[in-house]
C-alpha cells in the first residue's frame, strides 16, 4: 500500500512542478517587460515622450526615459541631445551631483561639441547650487558663509564659457553670474575681517581688507573693506594710512555709516539663537546686499511632428533663452554699477579701485604710495582691467599739481606674481636711485604694471603699443583718484629695456591717444628696437650658445606672439615648448639662470620665418614708430650691451634725425643693467628741461648722432 500511493503521487508532483515553472517563467516575462516598457520603441517617439515629459515638469520621469534612450541607441544624434537633455532635468530636480557627473561624461566623449558651451554653463550652474541645502532655501541662510568650494568650481565654470566661448549666448550669462559670485567671495572675506576686528586683532583685519580690494577689486563691498582699513589703521596709530583710508572712502561714499560711527553694527547675540531669523552678520546686516541666488530658468525648444533635420537643428541648441527673475540680486547688480569704483567702466582710464600700497619696497624719496585698478585695452583692443602704482613726493602739491614722470619697467616676466606692484621690481636698488631722483625734484611718478601681469587676462610681452596706453591710462587714472589739483597734465615717459620702448611709443601715441594731457618728451634707456630681427636667428640649426637672460627673452616673446598666431605653435619642438610653458610660471631672475648658456636652436623644428606672414605679424606686434613725434627724444644705450645690440639703437636713432624727427642719443660704456645708473644725470637733466619748457637744440643733437655713427664704423 504505501510503494502503490507513492507511485501514484509521482504524476501529481511532477504537474505540480511544471506548474510552478510556467508561473514563475510568467511572472519574470512580466517583470522584464514592466521594467523596459519602451523597448523596440522607434528613437524618434522615445525622444518625444522623453521630451513631452520635460514640458510637463516631470523631472525625474524625463531622466530616466532619457537614460532608457541612450541605452537602447546609443549612438546617433538623439542620443547626443538625450545626453545633454538628461543632464539638464537631473539639474532641475536637484540632483546637482549627478548632473554635474553626466556632464563631465559628457564632455570627456564629445569635447568638441557644438553645445559645448552650454555643457560648460549648465555645469557652472549645477556647481552654484551643490551645497543648496533645505534649511537654507527655508531660512535664507548666507551663502558666503557655507563652505564655498563648489561656488568656486561654479566661478571656474563660467569663467570658460566667457573665456572660451565669448560669443555664445550664454556669456553674457555667464559673465552675470561670475559678478554676482565674486560678491559671494568678497563678502566672505569682509566677514572675516569684521571677525578680527570684534576681537581686536586689526592687523589681520587690515591684511583680509587689502585682500578684498586686490583680488576683488569691483565687489559691492569694496567700500566696506576700505572702511576696515580705516577703522584698523586708526587702532594702530597709523594716522597717515588712516587717513588716506577715510579720503578714499570719502570720495566713493560719503554716505558709508563708518564716516558716522554706526558701522559695523555687530547682530545681537540672541538672534543668533533663533533659527527662523535667518543669518544676519555685521557685512551683510548693515547694508542689505545679501547676494541670493540668482535663478534663471531654461527653456527647451520644442520639435512637435517636424522632420528629423530641422527638429534637431533646434534642438540642438537649447535651452533657448534664459529670463531672469526680478530678485534681490538684480538689486545689488545695480547698486554694483552704480558704485563709482565699482562701475564697469567705460572708456579707457577709469578708476576701479584704489588703496595705500604698503609692501617690502618703495622708492625712499615717495611720501604716499597708493596702488590703482583702472580699464586699459589689452593686446586685442578689448578693454581689460590693469593695475599700477602711484609714488608721490614729500609735501603739498604745488599749484597747478605735481609734474608727472611716467615710469615704464623692464622685462621682469609675464606671470601674475612677477608685477612690479607684487614682487617688486626686478633691480630694487638700481631702479630706486633712478625714481628717487624725480620724486626728490618734487615729480610724482607713476609705475604701469602692464595688462595681464598682476592683472585679469595675459601679458603680451613687448606688445608696445599695449604697454604705451597702458602707462597713458595711468595717469588719467591717478588724476581720478588723487584730482587733477594734485597730479599735473604735464608728464613725460621714461622707460628701460621693455619698459624704453613703451614710453618710446607712449609719446608717439600721446597727441591723439591722451589729447587731454600735455605730453613733453620721452627719455629711454636700452630701448630695443629691431627685436623683429630676432626672428633671423629663431631657426633649428643655429646653436651657438646664449646668455641665461636673452633665452629667457625669446622664451616671452614666444609665449606672446602664440597669442596672436597660434600656427607659431607648429614651428616648435618640445624644448620650444617646455620653456615657453617654464617662461609663464618664472620671473626673469630664476628662468635666466635655468636657461644660462642653452641655445635658441633648440627650441625650434622648423625656421620661425617658415611661418606664413610671419613678417608682418612681427612688424604689426613689436614695431617701435620711426616717425610722427610731436616732442623730443632721448635714447641711451651702453655700447657693451650684449642684450639689445648697441648698433640697433644708434640706427634707429640716425633714422629719426634724418626723417626730421627730434631726437637726441647718449652712449655709455657699459652693459644693459648698467645703462639705467649711467643715464641718471642725462635723464634727470633732460626730464626737468622738458617740463620746464627749455629748448631742445636739435643741430647739436643731429651732430652728435654723426658723431657717433663714424665712431661706430
Amino acid at each position: 500500500m504505501i510503494r502503490r500511493s507513492v507511485l501514484l503521487s509521482a504524476p501529481v508532483r511532477l504537474t505540480a512542478l511544471l506548474l510552478v515553472l510556467v508561473i514563475v517563467a510568467t511572472g519574470c516575462n512580466r517583470g522584464t517587460k514592466g521594467d523596459r516598457p519602451d523597448e523596440g520603441t522607434p528613437v524618434e517617439q522615445l525622444y518625444e515622450k522623453s521630451h513631452k515629459l520635460m514640458q510637463g515638469g516631470n523631472w525625474s520621469g524625463a531622466e530616466a526615459s532619457f537614460r532608457r534612450l541612450v541605452a537602447q541607441y546609443p549612438y546617433g544624434p538623439y542620443t547626443e541631445q538625450a545626453m545633454i537633455e538628461s543632464a539638464y532635468a537631473q539639474y532641475k530636480a536637484g540632483k546637482h551631483d549627478d548632473a554635474v557627473s553626466s556632464i563631465d561624461r559628457f564632455i570627456r566623449t564629445y569635447p568638441t561639441h557644438r553645445n559645448i558651451a552650454y555643457l560648460y554653463y549648465l555645469r557652472g550652474l549645477a556647481n552654484s547650487n551643490r551645497n543648496t541645502v533645505f534649511l537654507r532655501r527655508v531660512w535664507s541662510l548666507d551663502a558666503s558663509r557655507r563652505d564655498l568650494s563648489t561656488p568656486h568650481q561654479a566661478y571656474s565654470d563660467f569663467n570658460i564659457v566667457v573665456d572660451r566661448y565669448p560669443n555664445s549666448r550664454y556669456a553674457a550669462d555667464a559673465r552675470q553670474r561670475m559678478l554676482v559670485l565674486r560678491d559671494v567671495f568678497a563678502q566672505h572675506e569682509l566677514d572675516n575681517a569684521l571677525y578680527y576686528m570684534r576681537r581686536g586683532a586689526w592687523v589681520s583685519a587690515a591684511g583680509r581688507a587689502n585682500y578684498l580690494l586686490e583680488t576683488y577689486p569691483q565687489s559691492a563691498f569694496q567700500n566696506d573693506a576700505v572702511a576696515v582699513l580705516a577703522d584698523s589703521y586708526t587702532h594702530l596709530g597709523n594716522k597717515t594710512l588712516a587717513d588716506d583710508a577715510r579720503r578714499v572712502l570719502q570720495l566713493n561714499q560719503p554716505d558709508h555709516p563708518w564716516l558716522e560711527g554706526k558701522w559695523p553694527k555687530y547682530p545681537w547675540m540672541i538672534r543668533k539663537l533663533n533659527p527662523f531669523a535667518g543669518e544676519k552678520s555685521a557685512a551683510t546686516g548693515q547694508r542689505n546686499a545679501r547676494l541670493e541666488k540668482n535663478q534663471r530658468e531654461g527653456q527647451l525648444s520644442d520639435c512637435g511632428a517636424k522632420a528629423i533635420p530641422a527638429c534637431m537643428e533646434r534642438h540642438m541648441s537649447l535651452p533657448q533663452r534664459f529670463r531672469p527673475r526680478p530678485t534681490l540680486l538684480v538689486t545689488a547688480l545695480l547698486a554694483l554699477a552704480a558704485s563709482p569704483l565699482a562701475a564697469l567702466a567705460a572708456e579707457p582710464g577709469d578708476l576701479l579701485s584704489a588703496s595705500p600700497y604698503r609692501a617690502s619696497w618703495v622708492p625712499s624719496k615717495a611720501a604716499q604710495a597708493y596702488k590703482l585698478a583702472y580699464r586699459t585695452p589689452d593686446h586685442h583692443g578689448r578693454l581689460a582691467q590693469a593695475t599700477g602704482l602711484v609714488y608721490l613726493p614729500a609735501g603739498p602739491a604745488p599749484a597747478g599739481g605735481w609734474p608727472v614722470v611716467s615710469w615704464a619697467h623692464g622685462t621682469q616676466g609675464i606671470a601674475d606674481h612677477c608685477a612690479p606692484s607684487v614682487s617688486g621690481p626686478y633691480q630694487p636698488e638700481r631702479d630706486g636711485r633712478f625714481l628717487d631722483q624725480f620724486l626728490a625734484q618734487g615729480y610724482a611718478v607713476v609705475a604701469a604694471d602692464y595688462q595681464g601681469l598682476g592683472s585679469p587676462g595675459d601679458h603680451a610681452y613687448l606688445h608696445v603699443r599695449t604697454s604705451a596706453r597702458n602707462a597713458i591710462d595711468l595717469i588719467r587714472a591717478g588724476r581720478h583718484f588723487l584730482g587733477t589739483a594734485t597730479l599735473s597734465p604735464r608728464w613725460v615717459s621714461v622707460g628701460h629695456s621693455q619698459g624704453g620702448g613703451a614710453a618710446l611709443t607712449a609719446g608717439h601715441l600721446a597727441p591723439s591717444y591722451g589729447p587731454s594731457l600735455q605730453y613733453r618728451g620721452s627719455f629711454t634707456t636700452g630701448t630695443p628696437t629691431a627685436v623683429e630681427l630676432t626672428a633671423l636667428v629663431m631657426k633649428p640649426d643655429n646653436r651657438a650658445p646664449n646668455p641665461g637672460a636673452v633665452n629667457a627673452y625669446h622664451a616671452y616673446l614666444l609665449d606672446g606672439l602664440l597669442q596672436v598666431e597660434p600656427r607659431i605653435a607648429q614651428v616648435l619642438s618640445d624644448e620650444g615648448h617646455a620653456r615657453v610653458a617654464l617662461a609663464r610660471q618664472q620671473c626673469l631672475g630664476p628662468l635666466a639662470a635655468s636657461l644660462e648658456g642653452a641655445n635658441t636652436g633648440e627650441m625650434f623644428s622648423a625656421p620661425l620665418t617658415s611661418v606664413p606672414g610671419v613678417w608682418a605679424l612681427l612688424h604689426d606686434y613689436l614695431g617701435v614708430p620711426r616717425r610722427g613725434f610731436s616732442q623730443p627724444l632721448m635714447l641711451g644705450h651702453g655700447s657693451q650691451d650684449r642684450d639689445v645690440p648697441y648698433l640697433t639703437t644708434l640706427l634707429y636713432a640716425v633714422g629719426l634725425a634724418l626723417r626730421g624727427e627730434p631726437v637726441a642719443f647718449r652712449r655709455y660704456p657699459v652693459d644693459h643693467r648698467g645703462t639705467l645708473d649711467a643715464a641718471a644725470a642725462d635723464g634727470l637733466a633732460f626730464v626737468r628741461a622738458r617740463l620746464g619748457n627749455s629748448h631742445f637744440d636739435e643741430a647739436i643733437e643731429t651732430a652728435g648722432l654723426e658723431q657717433l655713427l663714424n665712431e661706430a664704423q
